[in-house]
């Protein structure tokens, strides 16, 4: 891991739909939803390590996919990302004092985490399909089992990469004001209004 001496300042390119494409050609939605700094993470991500198999990240705040943070479909490399789901889930977890974090750092990591977790599922289609596939074609316990194993394994590699990013590159959290869909969220929860 090569430790860099100032942190790197990363600028991503945008148009006006906020549909942008990222390093790797990685086409993101929902653009609009999510800081600009977010956007700029990613960006060096997929410029750094090339072969991840991703191909879009689609950020949402309607609630999908249902239930979950996320979700990484591999044999296309999409990635769908439920804003609202981990604004819930992170409220949830420093309410129950869960997390030593604030609010604010806490959502921030959250997201960070949950692209950088759904990204090793993809990753891991791509660079080993044939185990992959064998993966799929599990059935019962051996499904249960291998599935817990991947989660393990997504989580482990989404810490190590946030430690990395962190080394190299500014990912403290942005402004309140530049928090987007999360910054909108937390001033209708400080002020109890409801905005959106």
């Amino acid at each position: 891991m090569e430790n860099a001496t100032a942190k790197e300042e990363v600028k991503v390119e945008k148009d006006l739909n906020r549909t942008i494409v990222l390093n790797g050609d990685v086409v993101v939605r929902g653009a609009q939803l999510v800081p600009d700094k977010l956007l700029g993470i990613i960006n060096w991500l997929f410029g750094d390590q090339k072969d991840l198999g991703v191909a879009s990240i689609m950020f949402r705040n309607d609630g999908l996919p249902k239930d979950k943070l996320g979700m990484a479909t591999p044999l296309t490399g999409s990635i769908a990302v439920n804003l609202a789901h981990i604004f819930a889930y992170v409220c949830d977890k420093v309410e129950q004092g869960e997390t030593k974090l604030n609010l604010v750092a806490a959502l921030w990591l959250a997201v960070i985490d949950n692209v950088l977790h759904e990204v090793h599922h993809i990753a891991y289609a791509a660079n080993g399909p044939e185990e992959y596939a064998k993966y799929l074609e599990l059935k019962g316990e051996d499904a249960e089992a291998a599935h817990k194993l991947m989660e393990e394994d997504c989580e482990e590699w989404s810490a190590d990469t946030i430690i990395e990013l962190a080394q190299k590159i500014d990912i403290e959290p942005p402004a309140l004001a530049d928090m987007k869909y999360f910054g909108i969220e937390l001033m209708a929860l400080f002020t109890d209004e409801e905005i959106m």
